[in-house]
């Protein structure tokens, strides 16, 4: 018999020819058989006395537990195929790892949170909807009357400058019926209209006219505002957060200042905006993210043109509560060079990344767009006195968006990975993967509250 949930009961085991017949009683076909599904190559496979459970699970009997958070069990293509034979609630998924464990004996995060339904749906809940997420750039909203638009998940928002220049975010949907207010990227305008009926809000959200209310009981329009969203400026950049602020620690904007702390030495916020690019990925959002957090360890083997522009020795990695700090010098190079000095890569949770190298800045936003699939943005920011250099800035951004086309094919073949039988857990480079680590650890963190 199998169950499934924490542990796996396993019996009618032979040796011969290493074949082991497992019977189901939830829809697994009855008897299922695989030819060596433990990782074990050895023909004496199960040894009558194991020196830890790790070693196999067998408890030191012929029925035991194999651990659902062990990694030797977990990689077998037949249990991966169990447990995600059929579709698992979120408690289900918190009962699979274990945040407590330090990283040289972690066990990564397991597949099921990148292809699960009920992981998503939590992150859209839990981690989209409380944490603070960047809306953009200071410098789209310099008069008033400036807008800004996005969506994260299921939440259309908008970003202006009102009369008096004060910075205020609103949910962009209408409340008469629920049509947007606010119908493109950008732009000034003085007053927001909805495009179904005609509703007018100002620029500080209060409705100001309603169409189609000759008659109605219990209205009151001076009363009716657009759905106020929680705002906070570090640096050049604007956050929007849609939970409350009384709710939880997840309201703390501490580390979006400490981040602009460390990158004003670099006068960041005094570059000039040059160019946005989307890149479409067939990958759960979180792989994008722990390809960003992997310490560098990936970037000699997949981007050999970026790896000759860096130092790769010198690479360390800062972690920090909800943002870490990977830093790498620059090799040494004549003439204008895209990399140059220290190239500094900061991840703020749980989505923003931004790069500051030379004279350059990007930022990459990665937008979950279901469990499968996510939008990255790239903003590239570039120094005043290097503006009018055309040429130059073409050939940076076209090394720029080689290195981001690599990284779409490494983190879509990974998603093919995890979506596979074959694969449930793996391992963390201790040395250099501890942000990765410190990722999942807050990310798991939430999701338990």
């Amino acid at each position: 018999m199998i169950r499934i949930g924490k542990t796996l009961q396993i019996c009618d085991r032979t040796r011969k020819n290493n074949v082991f017949n497992f019977k189901s009683k939830r829809g697994m076909g009855g008897v299922v058989e695989r030819n060596n599904i433990h990782p074990s190559s050895s023909p004496s496979f199960p040894p009558t006395s194991c020196q830890t459970k790790e070693d196999c699970g067998c408890n030191n009997n012929n029925v035991g537990k194999l651990s659902t958070n062990s990694f030797n069990n977990r990689s077998d293509p037949f249990f991966k195929e169990a447990l995600h034979s059929s579709s698992k609630p979120l408690s289900e998924l918190l009962n699979s790892w274990d945040p407590n464990v330090p990283v040289e004996r972690a066990n990564t995060l397991p597949a099921s949170f990148y292809t699960e339904s009920a992981a998503y749906e939590a992150e859209s809940r839990i981690v989209f909807g409380n944490n603070w997420l960047m809306a953009g750039h200071i410098a789209s909203l310099k008069n008033s009357g400036d807008f800004i638009t996005g969506t994260y998940q299921k939440r259309p928002w908008i970003v202006c400058r009102d009369e008096e220049g004060k910075l205020r975010a609103f949910y962009n949907v209408c409340r008469h019926h629920a049509m947007t207010v606010a119908h493109s990227p950008e732009g000034n305008t003085q007053e927001f209209v909805c495009g179904y009926h005609g509703w007018r809000y100002a620029l500080n959200g209060r409705l100001k006219a309603a169409n189609g209310v000759k008659g109605i009981k219990d209205f009151t329009a001076s009363k009716i505002s657009l759905f106020p969203i929680e705002l906070h400026v570090a640096g050049p950049f604007i956050y929007i957060n849609f939970g409350k602020k009384e709710d939880s620690e997840m309201s703390s904007t501490e580390h979006l200042n400490i981040v602009d702390e460390i990158l004003q030495s670099s006068r960041y916020e005094n570059l000039q905006f040059v160019k946005r690019l989307e890149y479409n990925l067939n990958c759960n959002w979180k792989v994008f993210v722990d390809n960003y957090l992997d310490g560098g360890m990936h970037v000699k083997y997949a981007h050999p043109n970026l790896a000759a522009n860096l130092d790769l020795k010198s690479y360390s990695t800062e972690v920090h509560n909800k943002y870490s700090v990977q830093r790498a010098a620059a090799a040494v190079g004549e003439g204008e060079v895209r990399v140059k000095g220290r190239a500094d890569y900061v991840y703020v949770y749980p989505n923003l990344m931004i790069n500051r190298y030379g004279d350059w800045m990007d930022t990459n936003l990665v937008i979950p767009v279901n469990s499968s699939q996510c939008i990255v943005r790239m903003d590239y920011y570039l120094e005043q006195n290097k503006m009018e250099q055309k040429e130059w800035i073409e050939e940076s951004l076209v090394q720029s968006d080689q290195v981001q086309k690599e990284d779409v094919w490494l983190c879509e073949t990974v998603q093919k990975g995890l979506e596979s039988t074959a694969y449930s857990v793996g391992r963390y480079a201790p040395t250099v993967e501890h942000g990765m680590h410190d990722f999942h650890k807050t990310l798991f963190k939430e999701l338990s509250l």
